[in-house]
C-alpha cells in the first residue's frame, strides 16, 4: 500500500467515525425528545394538534441545528432550491438518496407528517415521539396494512399537514430510482390536495445503499433538495400522475450523471 492510499483509507476512516459519532449523538438527542419534551410538550398543550405543532417545530429547530454542525465539520450539507417552502396540506413525494433526506426536508418543511417504518414506530427509543409528530407507521406490507395507510395519511391531509412519502419504499439505488408505489398519488388525488415533487441528489454519493458510513468520500456530501411546483391532482389519474413524476425524476437523474457536480436543474 502507498502511502497515499494508506492516507486516502486513514481519512476515510476518520471521516466516518464522526459521522457515525454525529448519528448516534442524532439518536441521543431523539431520545430525549421522546422521554423528557414530549411529556412536557403534553402537559402544557392540551389539543393534539397544538401538541403535534410545536412538537414539530422542536424538532425541524434540531434538525436545523444538527445540519448546521455537520457542514461546520464539512462532513454533510444541504441546500434548496426550486420554489419557496410548502405550505398547507399537499402530498411531497421524494426520491431516497441518502440516509438523511427526511433531516434536510424537514428542517425546511416543519408542519410534516411522513411515512415511517413500523420498526421505527414501534421503537421504545424514539416511537412515542414519532407517534406525537404525527408520523404515519408504513405496516407489513400486506394489503391490510396499506389501507390503513392510505387512511390516516388522508386524516392527516384532512387536518391540514403535508405528508412526505418516498414512493419507492427504501432508498434508492446508486444513480437510480426503485419503481414508484402508486399509493400516495391516489391519496393526494381522493384528498384533493396537490402532488409536490422534490428531487434530491446528495453529490458525492453518502449515507446512500452503497455508501455506508464506513466508506464516507473525502470531500463534504451536499444533498440538494429541488422542490418542484405543485401538481394539480385534479383530472388525472393516479397511475398516469404516478408514472409521469417518475419519467421527470429518472431524466433528471440521467442529466445529473451527464454532467457531473452540477446542480439539477
Amino acid at each position: 500500500m502507498t502511502f497515499a492510499s494508506a492516507w486516502d483509507a486513514s481519512l476515510r476512516l476518520v471521516r466516518g467515525l464522526g459521522v457515525a459519532g454525529a448519528i448516534a449523538f442524532f439518536w441521543s438527542v431523539a431520545f430525549v425528545l421522546a422521554w423528557v419534551v414530549v411529556p412536557y410538550v403534553f402537559w402544557r398543550d392540551r389539543t393534539t394538534d397544538g401538541r403535534r405543532r410545536r412538537l414539530q417545530r422542536i424538532v425541524a429547530g434540531a434538525f436545523r441545528w444538527f445540519l448546521r454542525n455537520l457542514e461546520r465539520a464539512t462532513l454533510y450539507r444541504c441546500r434548496h432550491t426550486g420554489v419557496a417552502a410548502v405550505e398547507g396540506p399537499a402530498v411531497l413525494v421524494a426520491n431516497h438518496p441518502s440516509l438523511l433526506d427526511v433531516t434536510g426536508i424537514i428542517a425546511r418543511m416543519p408542519h410534516t407528517c411522513c411515512v415511517v417504518k413500523s420498526s421505527l414506530a414501534r421503537s421504545p427509543l424514539v416511537g412515542r415521539l414519532l407517534r406525537a409528530l404525527g408520523h404515519i407507521e408504513a405496516g407489513d406490507g400486506s394489503l391490510t396494512a396499506g389501507l390503513e395507510v392510505l387512511e390516516t395519511l388522508r386524516a392527516r391531509l384532512d387536518e391540514g399537514y403535508a405528508v412526505l412519502v418516498f414512493p419507492e419504499g427504501t432508498r434508492s439505488p446508486p444513480g437510480g430510482l426503485h419503481r414508484f408505489r402508486r399509493g400516495a398519488f391516489a391519496a393526494a388525488k381522493r384528498a384533493g390536495v396537490p402532488v409536490v415533487p422534490l428531487f434530491l441528489r446528495c453529490d458525492p454519493p453518502a449515507l446512500g445503499k452503497a455508501t455506508p458510513v464506513w466508506r464516507h468520500p473525502r470531500r463534504c456530501p451536499t444533498l440538494t433538495v429541488d422542490v418542484g411546483t405543485p401538481i394539480d391532482t385534479r383530472g388525472v389519474e393516479p397511475a398516469e400522475l404516478c408514472n409521469n413524476v417518475q419519467a421527470d425524476f429518472r431524466m433528471r437523474l440521467s442529466h445529473a450523471e451527464a454532467v457531473p457536480g452540477e446542480p439539477p436543474t
